[in-house]
């Protein structure tokens, strides 16, 4: 996550999914935060000024982000000052790509979410590619599989955010969600797909949110495609 993303399009849904799960979950916020840089992302906040069109799937977060975004403020302390996300903890240390430091940072985070049922990782990319192995110039731009593995065997539901990449999007999500399967034992993921990204949940054994789905369908029509991939 970066700063110059908050409130664009991605971030108007993530914090849609986030505040249904949050009727569910205690969640804790792990921004995975990075500096900003002179790329585009983070340019999509086109939909604030067509409050007829996007208004209406959460009128209080959308009347929030409208106001600090095109008043020209973006900045991720703005979900915490502003309980975007109910009785969520926040963990806003930024991520360097130091090896040390990014184990530090993971200690540090999930001491932080000690008492927090769902953690929610929020890379700038999404899952670690073999490109990029941790510790190398720009892995602070993704969560890794052993990081994954360790939180979920401490106990906690997972929802990781990814950028699709050039590749058949059913078929990339059948892939990492096979993948999370395999080297999680779980016996489900939940994918949220939007037109952008899509988020993974994780559930720990015998963690359903089947109603929770339902709901977010009915609020956000259309802006979410749901599937659920078992390990069958």
């Amino acid at each position: 996550m970066k700063n110059q993303y908050f409130g664009d399009i991605n971030d108007y849904r993530k914090y849609g999914l986030l505040r249904m799960l949050s009727k569910r979950f205690t969640i804790g916020v792990g921004w995975m935060l990075t500096p900003n840089d002179a790329g585009t992302d983070g340019k999509f906040v086109d939909y604030l000024d067509k409050a007829f069109l996007w208004r209406q799937y959460s009128p209080a977060l959308f009347d929030i982000l409208q106001s600090h975004v095109l008043g020209g403020r973006r900045d991720i302390k703005i979900a915490e000052e502003e309980d975007l996300i109910r009785e969520a903890r926040y963990f806003t240390r930024p991520l360097t790509d130091n090896l040390v430091e990014r184990q530090v940072y993971m200690d540090d985070m999930m001491a932080h979410f000690e008492h927090c049922d769902l953690i929610f990782l929020d890379p700038d990319n999404g899952l670690e590619v073999a490109s990029v192995p941790k510790g190398r110039k720009d892995s602070c731009k993704y969560v890794y599989w052993d990081e994954i593995k360790a939180i979920y065997e401490m106990g906690k539901s997972i929802l990781v955010y990814q950028h699709f990449q050039r590749v058949d999007r059913g078929e990339f999500i059948a892939k990492v969600t096979a993948s999370l399967n395999a080297q999680l034992g779980t016996s489900e993921i939940t994918a949220f797909r939007t037109g952008n990204v899509v988020f993974f949940f994780i559930p720990q054994k015998g963690v359903t949110i089947e109603s929770l789905c339902e709901q977010l369908a009915q609020q956000w029509t259309m802006q979410f495609e749901m599937s659920v991939h078992t390990d069958k």
